[in-house]
């Protein structure tokens, strides 16, 4: 009869995976493209801002004509 403490499933040995690369040198190659990525996405969002900002500029209407009044 077993405790209720012991567990029914046996543990089993724990295996040490090794990398032929250090985690270091993963780590340091992986930043590059981050901070790279991070940057362009900080351009693509800045320049959608601008393009929505000429937008709202083009329809709001003071760079349209003034249209004279017939009378």
């Amino acid at each position: 009869m077993q405790s209720f403490r012991q567990s029914e499933i046996p543990s089993s040995p724990r295996f040490r995976v090794q990398f032929p690369v250090a985690t270091e040198v993963i780590i340091s190659l992986s930043s590059l493209p981050l901070v790279s990525l991070l940057a362009v996405g900080y351009i693509v969002a800045d320049g959608l801002v601008e393009l929505g900002q000429a937008s709202e500029e083009l329809f709001r209407g003071d760079r349209l004509p003034s249209l004279p009044l017939m009378k």
